[in-house]
Formats: C-alpha cells, structure tokens, sequence
C-alpha cells in the first residue's frame, strides 16, 4: 500500500469533499431512475402522453403507483404501461 500526504487548507479540503459530494449524488440520481426503469412525474407523462397533473391525479386515486426513491417520487416504467393497457377502453 502506498501512502500519499498532500499538503491543503482545510477551507480547500472541505470544498473538494463537498464538490465530490453533489458529483456522486447526481450521478446516483440520474443512473438510479434511468437504469432501474423508474421515471420522473414529467417522464411517466411523456412517455405516456397525458399532464403531469393527470399523473399526480392517477396516483392519488390509485390508478398508479409511485415510489419514493431520494426523497422524489419515481414510477415504475413497466408498471406505468401496464396500468395503462389494463385500464384503457376496449375498442370493438
């Protein structure tokens, strides 16, 4: 093992570990909704072409279920469509 001493201010110390901080933060966030299929309010409401205020309703009534991940809520992209088919009108 090697050991390395650098020689900072404990001002500058303090800024780089905030700095690495929100660099790791934003980087979780972004990889954890996209990779894992989760959407935001405004993804869930593109993908599936309605308002995010008809998305903030569906959840309240429970037509969709949203998850809190970091403190947002996230749907599920695949429990997004099938609430979807399952609930559209059946066309004859």
């Amino acid at each position: 093992m090697n050991t390395l001493l650098f020689n900072f201010s404990e001002e500058a110390l303090k800024n780089m570990m905030i700095e690495a901080v929100r660099e790791g933060i934003a980087n979780h966030d972004t990889k954890s909704t996209n990779e894992d299929g989760f959407l935001t309010r405004q993804e869930a409401a593109d993908l599936i072409k309605v308002s995010v205020t008809t998305i903030d309703t569906w959840r309240r009534i429970g037509l969709i279920q949203g998850y809190r991940i970091n403190s947002r809520i996230r749907f599920s992209k695949a429990e997004l469509l099938e609430a979807v088919k399952k609930n559209s009108p059946k066309r004859r």
